[in-house]
C-alpha cells in the first residue's frame, strides 16, 4: 500500500465524523446481483472507521475488518466491530466467502492486492470493490467548476491508481458478475462541506508542521463559491462485484 494519509488520530476522527455514511446501499447491489447471502465469514479490507463494515453485519454470520491505521481501527472498534490492525498480508488464508473494499483499492499495488485476496478467499468467494466521491451539484455550474478545476489545482490529489476495478484478461479466475454506477443525494451546509473536504486525501497530503487544518479551512472558505441549494449535491458511486472461480 502507498503512504497512509489517514494514520493520525485527528485525521481518523475527522474521517469518522465528516464523511457521509452511504454504505448500506451495498445490500441493494448484492441483492440485485442475486448474491445477498447469507455469507459465512466476511472481511472488510481497509475498513477505516467501520462505516463500510457495519452493513456486512446483516449479510454474514461473522464479520471482520482490517485497516493499516491503528487510529482508524480504534474508531471502528468503538462501534463494537471486530477490527484488527494489519495489511493485506495479515489476512487469514482461505477463510472468507465475502471480501469488500471501499475507497481503498486504488491505494494498493494491484498485483499484490489480488494475490492476497485470492489467498484469503474460499473457493467461489464474492468480492465487492466500490468507491464513493463528491460528484458535484445537479444545478450549480459555478460549484461544479470549482470542484473539478479550482479545488484540485489548489489541493492536488496524491498519486493513486484508477478507482474503478475491472478484471483484466490476464487476471484469470476472477469472474465479473455485476457493475454499476450512479449517485445519491447528499446535503452539506457550507461548514459541513469544508469539514468533509478536510477528511479527503487532497487535504491530508498538504498538511505539514506549518500548514494545518485551520489553514486549509481558511483557504477552502475563501475559494469555495456560494452554493445555491445545498440539497442539490450528489455523492457518486461505482462498484464491481466479482466471483473467484
Amino acid at each position: 500500500m502507498s503512504y497512509n494519509h489517514f494514520a493520525n488520530l485527528d485525521i481518523a476522527s475527522r474521517y469518522d465524523q465528516h464523511r457521509p455514511s452511504m454504505h448500506a446501499i451495498i445490500q441493494d447491489w448484492l441483492r440485485e446481483a442475486g448474491l445477498v447471502g447469507p455469507y459465512r465469514r466476511a472481511m472488510d479490507i481497509a475498513c477505516g472507521t467501520g462505516h463500510p463494515t457495519l452493513p456486512l453485519l446483516a449479510l454474514a454470520n461473522e464479520v471482520e475488518g482490517i485497516d493499516a491505521s491503528p487510529q482508524m481501527a480504534e474508531q471502528a472498534r468503538r462501534k463494537g466491530l471486530n477490527v484488527c490492525v494489519g495489511d493485506l498480508a495479515s489476512l487469514a488464508t482461505g477463510q472468507y466467502d465475502l471480501l469488500t473494499i471501499c475507497m481503498a483499492f486504488h491505494w494498493f499495488d494491484r498485483a499484490e492486492a489480488l494475490r492476497e485476496m485470492r489467498r484469503a478467499s474460499q473457493p467461489g468467494a464474492i468480492w465487492l470493490i466500490y468507491n464513493f466521491w463528491l460528484a458535484g451539484h445537479r444545478a450549480d455550474p459555478a460549484f461544479n467548476h470549482w470542484l473539478r478545476d479550482s479545488y484540485p489545482r489548489q489541493f492536488p490529489a496524491p498519486q493513486r491508481a484508477a478507482p474503478n476495478f475491472q478484471p483484466q484478461a490476464e487476471e484469470t479466475g476472477i469472474q465479473l458478475i455485476s457493475q454499476g454506477q450512479g449517485s445519491l443525494p447528499v446535503t452539506f451546509s457550507r461548514r459541513q462541506l469544508i469539514a468533509y473536504l478536510t477528511a479527503q486525501s487532497n487535504i491530508e497530503a498538504a498538511l505539514s508542521e506549518t500548514f494545518g487544518y485551520a489553514d486549509a479551512e481558511t483557504l477552502l472558505d475563501a475559494s469555495l463559491p456560494a452554493i445555491s441549494n445545498p440539497d442539490g449535491l450528489e455523492y457518486g458511486y461505482r462498484y464491481s462485484i466479482c466471483r473467484l472461480v
